[in-house]
């Protein structure tokens, strides 16, 4: 095969050509980083505005155990403990909610997947709907919950293990109470 430009001339155009592809590259770099900065942008302030709220309460619970108000009448303070405990219980849930979440996803064997997780406050429940391949691993995932100290009680119908393949299933999972020694 004959080779028609000269060597001085082929290595300029491949000189050429690989500025022409460094630019290319530089120039979609520098686009997929402004495009992932732009994406990031309202995670980060969802982020900002959760602590912000997070601050707010925390100072509102402090001004409430401090009393800012003035008198020292025992049915106020009573009240504001009140409020104050109220608004504990509700925080203590929501960080519950998010860790039993994340443990009930980090103990599940393979073989299951979860659908949805739903959370009763009023009754201290939690229950897990999903699909099992087969009955072993579902007996499995229901044996590692309840090896768990967070939950009182473990409560998987027989019905759901009526069939051995593909089982939809729903746990509920009885949440124990906190231990104040």
């Amino acid at each position: 095969m004959h080779n028609l430009l000269p060597k001085e001339v082929k290595k300029l155009l491949q000189r050429e050509y690989l500025l022409r592809i460094l630019t290319v590259g530089f120039v979609l770099g520098t686009f997929v980083g402004i495009f992932a900065t732009i994406a990031l942008l309202p995670t980060y302030y969802a982020t900002q505005t959760e602590l912000r709220f997070e601050e707010g309460e925390k100072d509102r619970l402090t001004g409430l155990l401090v009393g800012e108000e003035e008198g020292n009448n025992p049915v106020e303070t009573l009240a504001r403990a009140r409020n104050v405990l109220a608004l504990l219980q509700a925080q203590l849930y929501k960080k519950q909610y998010s860790t039993i979440t994340t443990e009930a996803f980090d103990t599940r064997p393979s073989g299951i997947t979860i659908s949805s997780v739903v959370f009763d406050r009023t009754a201290r429940t939690y229950v897990i709907q999903g699909l099992a391949d087969n009955r072993d691993a579902l007996v499995e995932f229901s044996r590692r919950l309840e090896a768990s100290p967070r939950f009182e009680k473990i409560s998987l119908p027989i019905s759901d293990l009526a069939r051995s393949n593909d089982l939809n299933f729903r746990l509920t999972l009885t949440l124990a109470l906190p231990d104040n020694s």
